[in-house]
């Protein structure tokens, strides 16, 4: 049988988890669980946000060089549960973006 049910993902000592958001990517890899991109309220977002399928919390991350632009509509897929790699989507200013970025997530956190 399936059963939806809704995971507390706000225990003490947790990093924030990300702000409310639409078409972001959620991403696993390995025991993470990788949200990239999207918009919060008309503003497209390049930030990243990661959180700890085992223990239900949300792990502090910050990025390292250059970020790409924030996207919606983009895909993202794990790389040997290393690297993320996103692929196109709406940088909104900018336009439809259709170039390949990679993150080394384990790096990052």
């Amino acid at each position: 049988d399936m059963e939806w049910r809704k995971e507390d993902i706000h225990a003490n000592g947790s990093a924030p988890g990300p702000a409310v958001r639409t078409n972001s990517t959620v991403t696993v890899m390995g025991d993470y669980a990788v949200v990239f991109g999207g918009t919060q309220f008309g503003v497209f977002v390049n930030d990243i946000s990661v959180f700890d399928l085992r223990t239900h919390l949300w792990v502090p991350t910050e990025w390292n060089g250059a970020a790409p632009n924030g996207r919606t509509d983009h895909g993202a897929v794990a790389v040997n549960e290393k690297q993320l790699m996103i692929f196109g989507g709406n940088t909104h200013h900018l336009g439809n973006d259709n170039t390949i970025m990679m993150v080394d997530i384990q790096e990052e956190f």
